[in-house]
């Protein structure tokens, strides 16, 4: 659990960086619109405490229902912006997201590629102990692509 905790800024970071290239007015879109929900629920959950604090005050009941009714008013146009920026949101992101995923997708088959072993090896050129070569082949991409995947000498050599 702590490792992946430790391991979601990179990935964010990754996927915004990806994101950012693809599509910049929808990224710009999304984040506009997750901070503005973020702002919403910060008004709305005030706006629910204010009720609170009206309903349960002291006082007659039609007064305590008349101190709350602004706060409530607030809690339903913040509910109703809240909505329309999660809409809005979820387009954009609709949008984004093949786009992130066909980016990963490709870095991903050029990394698979890069490891390849026929790609290592030399063509036309014939093997004096082919097995062992195909072996240093497979060795030499596996570190490869444990490299494009980020990885450090530390960690790969041991391995």
């Amino acid at each position: 659990m702590l490792a992946a905790v430790r391991a979601m800024p990179r990935l964010v970071g990754g996927t915004l960086r990806r994101a950012w290239p693809a599509d910049r007015p929808a990224m710009v879109a999304v984040a506009v619109s997750e901070i503005g929900q973020g702002i919403a629920a910060a008004v709305g959950l005030l706006a629910v405490n204010a009720v609170m604090h009206a309903l349960l005050g002291g006082g007659a009941p039609v007064d305590r229902l008349y101190a709350a009714l602004p706060a409530l008013v607030t809690v339903g146009v913040t509910a109703v912006v809240n909505a329309g920026l999660a809409c809005w949101s979820t387009s954009r992101a609709g949008r984004l997201e093949p786009l992130v995923e066909r980016l990963a997708t490709a870095e991903y088959l050029a990394a698979a590629l890069a490891g390849s072993a026929q790609l290592e090896l030399v063509s036309g050129v014939v093997q004096l102990l082919p097995e062992d070569a195909m072996f240093d082949a497979m060795l030499r991409g596996w570190r490869a692509q444990q490299k494009l995947r980020g990885l450090k000498d530390e960690t790969i050599d041991p391995r």
